[in-house]
């Protein structure tokens, strides 16, 4: 069994890192679409923000096929935040 430092090591490889940043923005969207309101919807573009930095620092990775894996899934929880902040802004407006 790994010890703690090994495991944190482990975790912070860039393909981690991005990974990470993408679960706490698909969270951040969840919430947004759960619980509509300006504060959530800026608090997912924030983290889309760090997971988009994330992101391209895996362009020149080796392995390709989990970083395309991973900005598939990206995309999907960008479009899913757009189509929170369009309802959101439906709601408003009425």
């Amino acid at each position: 069994m790994p010890s703690r430092d090994e495991s944190s090591m482990q975790e912070s490889t860039p393909l981690s890192q991005a990974q990470n940043s993408v679960d706490t923005f698909s969270n951040a969207v969840a919430d947004a679409e759960t619980h509509p309101s300006a504060e959530l919807v800026q608090q997912a573009r924030e983290a889309e923000k760090r997971a988009t930095n994330a992101m391209e620092h895996l362009q020149d990775a080796e392995h390709q096929e989990p970083v395309e894996r991973l900005a598939e899934r990206f995309a999907e929880q960008r479009s899913r935040l757009e189509q929170a902040e369009a309802s959101l802004n439906e709601t408003i407006s009425q």
